[in-house]
């Protein structure tokens, strides 16, 4: 989750370069485990993520043989999110990620993706209630 404080510094320092951007605190991550967020375990695709965190160090083979023992797709995916998380490495959840989004499992991506946002207004152009230089007239 993002500071406050931050956020209005930034809206700020965009008022005053005449930029119309909002910053937006938008919680996406959990404090449950990964494996306890019933929307990505049941809509997770395990298998073709195996390779790729396997490659980049964040699997074993022994953990990938651990995954394909369970009995079904969610306790696989249930399996593979423990794992992952267990690495109590950041870079673990985000090659996560980045696989998702190479196999097409965008949605599952952005659920897992906590970053801060940051969203351009929509609309007119004006920014009339975070710029006090550009007003309706």
């Amino acid at each position: 989750m993002g500071d406050s404080s931050n956020i209005d510094e930034l809206n700020q320092t965009a008022a005053m370069n005449g930029n119309c951007v909002q910053a937006l605190a938008q919680p996406t991550s959990s404090s449950n485990p990964l494996s306890e967020r019933r929307e990505i375990v049941n809509l997770l695709d395990a298998e073709p993520t195996l390779d790729y965190l396997v490659q980049n160090g964040v699997l074993t083979s022994a953990d990938v043989s651990e995954i394909s023992d369970e009995r079904d797709a969610t306790e696989q995916n249930r399996s593979l999110l423990d794992l992952v998380e267990s690495r109590k490495d950041v870079s673990g959840v985000q090659l996560l990620t980045n696989v998702l989004r190479l196999t097409g499992q965008h949605y599952i991506a952005n659920l897992l993706d906590d970053g801060e946002r940051i969203k351009a207004l929509s609309g007119s152009g004006l920014c009339w209630h975070l710029c006090p230089s550009h007003t309706l007239k």
